[in-house]
């Protein structure tokens, strides 16, 4: 019987599953959330032993100091462009309602793949007006 799947090394998400790439030939573990991949493991003529072995690599899987460094650059980018659209509204007052509605979509979209608290963070940390109006 073959392990489960661990939860995501990147996002740290449950939504994991196996799949087979396009002509059936190999077999991986997908995060269906972030979408990283695991190794691409051979089916051959084993499906069952391909299938642990792909589940085995996923499970024993780091992230990357490369994936931190990327976070760190995503992070810091919605963290920046959040304050400037804050500055902006701050300007237009028409325009506060319409900064509030993008602040909770993109806080949606941020805390579904575990980005969000790192926004906030980065936000308060460089933003602190922008912060305290709008989180």
């Amino acid at each position: 019987m073959n392990p489960e799947p661990s939860p995501c090394p990147f996002c740290a998400n449950h939504n994991v599953k196996l799949c087979h790439d396009a002509s059936g030939d190999h077999v991986f573990v997908r995060c269906q959330t972030c979408c990283a991949r695991g190794p691409e493991v051979p089916a051959g003529n084993n499906l069952a032993s391909a299938t642990g072995q792909a589940i085995t690599l996923w499970n024993n899987h780091t992230a990357s100091p490369h994936w931190q460094v990327a976070n760190d650059l995503i992070t810091s980018a919605f963290a920046s462009d959040l304050a400037q659209h804050a500055r902006i509204a701050s300007t237009h007052p028409k325009l506060v309602a319409n900064t509030r509605d993008a602040f909770d979509r993109v806080k949606a979209v941020m805390s579904a793949v575990g980005l969000w608290d790192s926004i906030v963070q980065k936000m308060r940390q460089y933003y602190p007006a922008e912060a305290e109006k709008y989180l």
